[in-house]
């Protein structure tokens, strides 16, 4: 396993498994609970991933922004 990114600001890490398999992990806002958080693992399809290595930061604050406006579209 290895750390690519990580930002303790926007709670994310992004994480090389040693198969080869990228993921997301995040922290998110419980669904209506004032102070719950839960953390999702996502990992990348290939289309996401090669648009990760391509555009970089770019792709993730798109990616991130996505993921935390509509985090069930993202359970895989």
């Amino acid at each position: 396993m290895k750390i690519l990114e990580h930002s303790q600001e926007q709670l994310y890490t992004i994480v090389e498994m040693d198969d080869g398999t990228v993921v997301l992990e995040i922290v998110l806002p419980a669904p209506a609970a004032a102070f719950a958080l839960y953390e999702m693992r996502i990992p990348f399809t290939p289309e996401e991933l090669a648009r990760y290595r391509e555009e970089g930061r770019s792709f993730l604050r798109w990616f991130i922004a996505k993921v935390q406006d509509a985090p069930a579209d993202y359970r895989r």
